[in-house]
């Protein structure tokens, strides 16, 4: 009997020992994900998403609820986008609208990239996006306009947010959720631009060089120094000249917001 006590103690506290090393473990990762990787108005809900997560483990009662906990934290963690993932999206949306103009787009994103890579915060993020927006313009020609908010729904983290939330939400016990709060409903403007064309076009010159603009006044002018006696003659030249042409380009603006931890 005192055989059987001890070998059960000995499993018991071996079993124990183990749930504690898997939760230990699992907690450990949890902490050492790094916030700094994130924008500062993220690091808050991060931290306050880490440490939920935390004091769910610890109340774990074994390594299949621990192991559980750690994969639904890992899945949720994807929600969150880092600096780096919102960088590499920005780029990736300021190629797309460059068309054929991409390779310009190219070298004026590498000047910026050092500048890009210092952001600490959203806010610093939407300030320079939006000087190399004029700057993509300026260089390429094309309106480039790409916002933080659509980066921000084009990231690999809203995309993970879309597949979860179409696959119901964490089983964690959480209450709290990434939210997207739509600062700004999408809309469409219609504007007014001007395009350089090159235009042919016939002027009627008198000998003499001087020219009008139709026959008849041409005509007139011949007339005239006839009636003087001084001989002249007409014909059409064809000339060229630049002119601004209007047109109306429709701009579709994508909704504006930000995302919450509720």
């Amino acid at each position: 009997m005192k055989k059987i006590l001890l070998i059960s103690s000995i499993l018991i506290l071996a079993l124990s020992l183990t749930a504690c090393g898997v939760k230990d473990k699992a907690i450990k990762e949890i902490k050492g994900i790094d916030l700094k990787a994130y924008m500062q108005e993220d690091q808050n809900d991060l931290k306050e998403f880490k440490e939920a997560y935390i004091k769910d483990m610890e109340k774990a009662k074994n390594d299949k609820e621990a192991e559980k906990l750690l994969k639904q934290f890992k899945e949720d963690l994807k929600t969150f986008a880092t600096k780096k993932d919102k960088i590499k999206t920005y780029k990736e949306l300021v190629l797309k609208e460059a068309g054929d103009k991409k390779a310009e787009a190219e070298k004026v994103l590498k000047d910026y990239e050092k500048k890009l890579n210092d952001v600490k915060s959203n806010k610093e993020f939407d300030k320079l996006t939006k000087e190399i927006n004029e700057k993509l313009t300026e260089k390429t020609g094309e309106a480039i306009s790409v916002t933080t908010s659509e980066v921000e729904t084009s990231t690999p983290a809203a995309k993970a947010y879309t597949k979860q939330a179409s696959t119901g939400r964490s089983t964690s016990g959480h209450t709290k959720q990434r939210v997207w709060v739509v600062d700004k409903e999408a809309w469409t403007e219609t504007v007014t631009k001007y395009r350089t064309e090159t235009q042919q076009y016939t002027v009627y010159r008198a000998n003499d060089g001087t020219e009008f603009n139709d026959y008849a006044s041409a005509n007139a002018y011949l007339e005239k120094l006839s009636e003087e006696g001084i001989p002249c003659h007409i014909g059409p030249v064809t000339k060229t000249r630049t002119v601004q042409v209007p047109y109306t380009e429709t701009i579709n603006h994508p909704e504006e917001g930000h995302w919450e931890y509720r």
